[in-house]
């Protein structure tokens, strides 16, 4: 019964589907895919070909306190015009998630003065595993910093997250 009550409302939600050429096995209401192949498809292959990625789980946004960062250095370029951030970090949380933006500021060791900030994403695609580790990279310009700082002082913290 609820099939049949789900097949009518899509079909008088979108009219344009009852001219489709193609059995409508899938739409897209206010940004989400509905799957509508129990009810009128048997086919599953569509499925597969067109939505590989599509999970019934959506991806969570990975909390900063289930991430953990190692190995994070900062190196000048050989023309010290530009800085490069380098570090790896682990998916501690048992999710499949995304990253979310990162903060990182850029401190003078000798003062702990926030020489400069910068926000960092990280693609993962579809989504970081548990344990699954990452590499990332930043590339920063010395003329953003506040003042003059000594290259070779600079350490790098992560401050938060959007």
């Amino acid at each position: 019964m609820f099939k049949v009550i789900g097949t009518v409302t899509a079909f008088i939600l979108f009219p344009q589907a009852i001219l489709a050429q193609d059995t409508l096995c899938y739409m897209e209401w206010h940004g989400e895919i509905i799957d509508l192949s129990s009810s009128i498809c048997n086919n599953t292959r569509i499925k597969k070909v067109f939505l590989p990625n599509q999970d019934e789980s959506k991806r969570q946004i990975i909390s900063l306190e289930n991430i953990q960062f190692f190995d994070v250095i900062i190196t000048p370029t050989a023309d010290e015009n530009v800085v490069e951030i380098k570090g790896n970090l682990t998916n501690e949380s048992n999710l499949v998630g995304v990253l979310p933006i990162i903060k990182l500021d850029v401190v003078d060791q000798r003062n702990n003065q926030v020489v400069a900030s910068t926000s960092l994403s990280v693609e993962a695609g579809d989504g970081i595993n548990p344990g699954e580790q990452m590499s990332f990279t930043q590339m920063l310009n010395t003329s953003t910093f506040n003042y003059r700082a000594s290259l070779s002082n600079l350490k790098v913290k992560v401050i938060g997250s959007n």
